[in-house]
């Protein structure tokens, strides 16, 4: 599952990465974005995505005109991605349910597991080397863990935009502006920590990085 974004003579980048928005200015000083989606087909793709070792930049420089045009050209509604990642994430917990029980590792409490930029899964708790164990045998479930939790980063991501858009719109004179991108810039750097971290409980996967996106609201 490979996210990518394609733009034209990049300059300076929203965030980089794996999953970046990075506008290029027009002659007219308008940025144009264009945005592809990790989805083909109707599908989700396989592939590499997010996690919480990506090499994301000290600083992230944004402006209104470069956050509308990324989201202006979107190839898909942040609803409808979020929608499609939520029932693949279900899926994958779904499995990890029943692979867990097979092992006969306990699932009644919270299970915190994380993935690295090597695609290794790391667990916590009692149970931590066999649960280790089950992802360092079974390469495709490991795989299937590193890219749900770089797509639900994703959607994260996409959130943390959104957000900041309206944060710029709201701003007043340069100082505010200002003060928006240091925000943008402080809660990229918190959801890249915590963009390869997914909890399961009751049956269900849940991202530590959207949980992050979730708690914001504009200034």
């Amino acid at each position: 599952m490979q996210i990518e974004r394609a733009t034209t003579t990049p300059t300076s980048p929203v965030v980089s990465g794996k999953a970046a928005i990075t506008p290029s200015p027009t002659a007219s000083g308008t940025a144009n974005t264009t945005v592809s989606t990790p989805l083909t087909g109707g599908q989700l793709t396989s592939g590499s995505a997010l996690q919480s070792d990506t090499n994301w930049p000290d600083t992230v420089e944004a402006n209104a005109s470069a956050v509308a045009a990324a989201y202006a050209h979107r190839m898909e509604p942040d609803e409808e991605l979020a929608a499609r990642v939520d029932r693949e994430t279900q899926k994958l917990a779904d499995t990890l349910m029943e692979r867990l029980r097979d092992k006969h590792i306990p699932t009644d409490e919270p299970l915190r597991l994380r993935v690295d930029s090597s695609g290794t899964v790391h667990a916590e708790g009692p149970f931590k080397e066999k649960i280790e164990k089950l992802f360092t045998e079974d390469r495709e479930l490991a795989k299937q863990f590193k890219d749900m939790a770089g797509l639900n980063a994703l959607v994260a991501l996409n959130k943390l935009t959104r957000l900041h858009h309206e944060e710029l719109k709201q701003a007043r004179n340069d100082d505010e502006r200002q003060e928006a991108r240091d925000r943008y810039t402080a809660r990229s750097v918190q959801l890249q920590k915590v963009s390869g971290t997914m909890i399961l409980a009751g049956g269900q996967l849940f991202s530590a990085a959207r949980g992050f996106a979730d708690s914001l609201s504009a200034a």
